[in-house]
């Protein structure tokens, strides 16, 4: 692969189209070698027009030697996507309620097939963080529930119907919100706990999910100022410390879309891109906006030509991506 190639591989965009894929959006992926698609629910509508739109997407991969990854959120509860789903899917927090952990594996399994079906091979899904008072955090209904055991039985269960599916599985948000109400899309949420205290508590759904083989995890862009001065998102103690070394996960990690304001108000899109490889992240979500997308590939170049990130660290990255892309190849 040559370098261009390679970063292409690393970074997911998004785009505006419901029925067609913009001109300037086929011309981008064809420049940038983009090798990863996100879907919102402004890209999807019915299964036969996903199932369309999908195609033109893999019909224009710049790189075929490998399929695109397409991802969406699809959680259940108000997170689905499509406007319409029969029988219908639930919250997190109404599963745990219910804590019929078959019925959990069952609803992602489903979720899962109906993404397949309709050319959408990865579900950024579930959510991981845990909260003594739901109310106290942004994510509301998202959040399984309050005890980290049985939050991880039911989250271990999303997983493995995910994967059961023929979906890949991503985790989110690490290293967890729950702590907090503010909302990242906004601005960078400050949680005052320490490590042991995470680690106790916050942490033992994302702990539990690495184990039981997710394919990836999202981090969030979260401060915690008695651990870390940066934000987890570009933070290597987070990132490569805590969820690489010491909970030995190997799989994908992939950046909050870095248009939120938990991060811009920090940084630009692009050096947020730059700092996140740094401290071990694979791949950057810039979700809309394709001058911003435009700032993480160029910036990300800038970094490689001026030695700031290696091939070989770039490298290390594409080959997790690749395995999952060879786990969905059909």
């Amino acid at each position: 692969m040559s370098d261009r190639e390679l970063i292409g591989q690393m970074v997911m965009c998004g785009f505006t189209g419901l029925n067609s894929v913009p001109q300037e959006f086929k011309d981008f992926m064809a420049e940038y070698k983009l090798g990863n698609i996100i879907l919102f629910s402004w890209n999807i509508e019915t299964d036969e027009q996903t199932r369309k739109l999908t195609a033109i997407l893999e019909e224009n991969n710049p790189f075929p030697e490998l399929p695109l990854i397409i991802s969406t959120d699809v959680e259940g509860g108000s997170v689905r996507r499509y406007e319409s789903w029969k029988p219908n899917i639930s919250s997190a927090k109404t599963l745990y309620q219910r804590d019929d952990l078959e019925a959990t594996f069952e609803q992602y399994q489903r979720i899962a097939e109906r993404l397949t079906g309709d050319g959408i091979n990865m579900n950024l899904a579930p959510v991981l963080d845990i909260s003594k008072n739901q109310d106290s955090t942004f994510l509301g209904k998202r959040i399984f529930g309050k005890d980290p055991e049985k939050v991880s039985e039911h989250a271990v269960q999303a997983i493995l119907g995910t994967q059961a599916g023929g979906a890949l599985s991503v985790g989110k948000h690490y290293p967890g919100h729950g702590g907090t109400a503010t909302d990242s899309h906004a601005s960078t949420p400050v949680i005052d706990k320490g490590l042991s205290e995470l680690l106790s508590y916050d942490l033992i759904p994302f702990k539990n999910a690495v184990d039981a083989g997710i394919d990836g995890m999202l981090v969030g862009h979260i401060l915690f100022p008695n651990i870390d001065s940066e934000v987890s998102s570009v933070s290597y103690t987070f990132i490569t410390e805590i969820l690489r070394e010491e909970f030995g996960f190997d799989g994908m990690v992939m950046s909050d879309d870095m248009r939120m304001g938990g991060i811009t108000k920090h940084m630009s899109c692009g050096e947020a891109a730059v700092r996140f490889v740094e401290a071990g992240g694979d791949m950057v979500l810039i979700g809309k906006y394709i001058e911003k997308q435009k700032d993480v590939f160029e910036s990300l170049y800038e970094a490689l030509e001026s030695g700031r990130l290696t091939r070989e660290r770039l490298e290390e990255s594409v080959y997790r991506i690749i395995r999952l892309k060879q786990k969905v190849a059909v």
